[in-house]
């Protein structure tokens, strides 16, 4: 059974930070990948398609 996801709420300036924060060059990786996790939530794109997204990442960065 699949796990219900929570619902996240942020404001218009916290989802500027965030989209900031993916596009970001000096920023950590992980807070990038941190980053665009959350905005793919927001939206609304499920798990599996979060998952296929970061595969489909992380394949392009090592070929």
């Amino acid at each position: 059974m699949a796990r219900k996801r929570k619902e996240i709420a942020i404001t218009d300036e916290e989802k500027q930070n965030l989209q900031e924060i993916s596009k970001s060059r000096t920023a950590s990786r992980s807070s990038v990948e941190r980053a665009k996790i959350i905005l793919l939530v927001l939206e609304g794109k499920t798990n599996d398609e979060i998952a296929e997204h970061l595969v489909e990442v992380t394949a392009k960065q090592h070929s």
